[in-house]
């Protein structure tokens, strides 16, 4: 994962997306790395969203607020190859 992260990438999550304690914001491409995982629930509990800039991510939003991911517009992509 270190190979696509910007060395100052930085992950921000909204309130809903993180457990009382641990942090919202997290800044470098190690810390971002060492992040928790995402499980689904069979149903849309959290949105990842990534800028990239050179090649590299540079910023990742997780979002979990039920407001903010019904705004979201979705689609399913084809894996067919």
């Amino acid at each position: 994962m270190l190979v696509v992260l910007d060395p100052d990438v930085e992950l921000r999550a909204d309130a809903a997306a993180v457990l009382p304690g641990i942090p919202q914001h997290v800044t470098g491409a190690e810390a971002v790395a060492a992040g928790p995982a995402v499980v689904p629930r069979g149903y849309l509990s959290l949105a990842l969203t990534f800028e990239v800039a050179d090649g590299k991510i540079t910023r990742i939003d997780v979002i979990a607020d039920p407001e903010r991911l019904g705004r979201l517009t979705l689609a399913v992509l084809d894996d067919s190859g």
